[in-house]
């Protein structure tokens, strides 16, 4: 030991090299991300025995517009984790405001939704 007490190790002097990252099973992206994907292979595996194997491409889904509020919006912890959108049954060109947001990814059917809607009208 010498004489001024000093450590025989330095120690370093940011102290990032200490911390521990938290799980990831707390946080709440993760949880809900892992809920979809789960969530999509019981639909995927309930299309499957509806429709039969390999015959999704002959068959034509109805289409059902539904109601996403953004999850800032939802009310509950269990309306964020588990998002359940209600089926909108009001005309879409009766809305107060005339605007409506048809939001999918390219490829996804908005074209071919709205020829459908206006076919029903």
């Amino acid at each position: 030991v010498n004489e001024t007490n000093e450590l025989p190790v330095p120690i370093p002097d940011d102290d990032g090299s200490a911390l521990v990252g938290s799980k990831r099973e707390e946080s709440r992206e993760w949880v809900i991300n892992t809920y979809r994907k789960h969530q999509q292979v019981q639909t995927s595996s309930w299309l499957d025995n509806v429709l039969g194997d390999g015959s999704r491409d002959k068959s034509y889904v109805i289409p059902v517009l539904l109601d996403t509020n953004p999850i800032r919006h939802r009310q509950s912890i269990q309306e964020q984790v588990f998002p359940a959108p209600r089926i909108i049954h009001e005309d879409l060109l009766m809305t107060d405001h005339m605007k409506i947001m048809l939001e999918a990814g390219c490829g996804m059917g908005k074209t071919t939704f709205l020829k459908y809607y206006q076919e029903q009208l």
